[in-house]
């Protein structure tokens, strides 16, 4: 594993066998709207390019997605090329969220609900509990059995 620096001075982890080549660009840190941060440059011939794209020679059309969620590990086994809505399976709890459990909202009786989509985009309702933690555990079961590995409790 080793280390290169964006322009700011963050530190990003790529392979080894990464590094020289990584290392003679000039990454720049870039905010997405959902603030996480990304890594590109400006590579003659291709334009401007994400790290975690350039590395992987990602086709127009797909999406890499880091595993672990980390934009700052852009080390091979940490990213794998997929399809959007399998990106979107492995994302993390969204802000809004306020009870602090993916998958659960709390309901205005003080009970807890939980639901997900599955690999088609259908919504699945979960049912609805007395905790949230119960709520949690029904999520946790949905999503390994829909989402697979690209499941994040």
């Amino acid at each position: 594993m080793s280390v290169i620096f964006a322009s700011s001075g963050t530190p990003v982890l790529v392979d080894d066998g990464d590094w020289r080549a990584a290392f003679f660009y000039n990454w720049t840190e870039s905010r997405h709207a959902d603030g996480r941060a990304y890594f590109r440059s400006f590579i003659r011939g291709e334009g401007h390019v994400d790290l975690h794209r350039w590395l992987l020679k990602a086709k127009p059309g797909t999406v890499v997605d880091h595993v672990n969620g980390d934009t700052f590990d852009c080390r091979r086994k940490n990213l794998r090329v997929t399809v959007q809505r399998r990106n979107a399976q492995n994302s993390c709890m969204k802000k809004t969220n306020s009870v602090g459990l993916k998958g659960v909202q709390e309901k205005p009786s003080g009970r807890f609900s939980a639901r997900i989509r599955d690999d088609n985009g259908a919504r699945h309702y979960l049912g609805t509990f007395e905790t949230s933690e119960e709520a949690h555990a029904a999520y946790t079961a949905a999503a390994h059995k829909y989402h697979g590995e690209f499941a994040r409790v």
